[in-house]
């Protein structure tokens, strides 16, 4: 990079320790980017259940319809999540997936002539929470964020996931919440096919394609070889959890962690997983929160 450009990203770094100018500048980006495109492709769903590896790697494969990142989508839910992080805010952190969901707004009240694609994953709710947990540890206050990352009892790990999380329902009530409003595509209506591991939905607005992350690796090819017509697909994984500064803290929460019955049965036995997963595979998830002694069986 050349003087001019360091002293061009010097500039804007510095623009962006205000969140307002941040928002300014990023939005424009994209108005510049993409503002002639009437639709493309969004990578939308909770958070930490493989987003950002899939979002990078569209990225990377250089598709001709602009590719976006998003969490949420429903404005009062935008509004909410847009004061957490403005009430939080760091430049370092960048929240690409705010502003692009602050872009789509206006998008997505035009009318297309073509079809959104929107792309979106489920996981075992128990585990996205806890990586999720790791991700917004900067919600918690100094010292909760310093015993999150240096305890090594369990029981206090425990207590403090369940009563500073702030988005325990977030997964069991996503689908509802934001996809079927947003894009009218309601994911329950037919049998999800667990042994593909993979659906497309399609409907007015947009065409969905479903992916459980359980099975991303195998299915991976396939599924956006017949959702986008893109062949040889291949993830490079992004934001993973055992990649971060927390990594040690967050595997020994993973393999220490046990849960009461009651919370591992709230999401277990909701409609979300329920209609993703089979009786065994929930059993098996809940045998690794709760322990071999006590697990869900629906």
């Amino acid at each position: 990079m050349g003087i001019k450009g360091k002293i061009k990203n010097a500039v804007i770094s510095n623009l962006c320790r205000s969140y307002v100018l941040a928002r300014l500048i990023n939005l424009l980006s994209l108005e510049r980017a993409y503002g002639e495109y009437e639709s493309g492709v969004i990578v939308f769903q909770m958070g930490k259940v493989g987003s950002s590896s899939i979002y990078e790697s569209l990225k990377r494969i250089g598709l001709n319809l602009p590719v976006y990142h998003a969490h949420v989508l429903r404005p009062a839910q935008l509004v909410a999540i847009e004061k957490l992080i403005r009430a939080n805010w760091s430049p370092t952190r960048n929240p690409l997936h705010l502003w692009h969901s602050l872009f789509l707004q206006n998008k997505l009240k035009q009318k297309p002539r073509k079809k959104w694609k929107v792309i979106t994953l489920v996981r075992d709710p128990i585990a996205r929470n806890i990586s999720a947990f790791f991700q917004t540890k900067h919600l918690l206050s100094a010292d909760e964020q310093r015993l999150l990352l240096s305890s090594t009892n369990a029981d206090e790990l425990r207590d403090l996931f369940l009563e500073k999380f702030y988005a325990h329902e977030a997964p069991i009530s996503w689908f509802d919440d934001e996809l079927k409003p947003v894009f009218g595509v309601d994911v329950f209506e037919q049998p999800f096919p667990r042994e593909t591991g993979y659906c497309i939905y399609e409907g007015e607005m947009a065409d969905v394609l479903l992916i459980r992350l359980e099975d991303l690796g195998r299915c991976q090819t396939d599924a956006i070889r017949e959702f986008l017509g893109v062949d040889n697909f291949k993830m490079k994984k992004t934001n993973v959890g055992k990649d971060k500064s927390y990594s040690e803290a967050y595997s020994r929460m993973l393999s220490s962690i046990r849960l009461p019955k009651t919370y591992a049965e709230q999401m277990y036995q909701s409609k979300y997983t329920q209609h993703f997963y089979s009786s065994d595979e929930i059993a098996k998830f809940s045998h690794r929160w709760l322990g071999a002694s006590d697990v869900i069986t629906i």
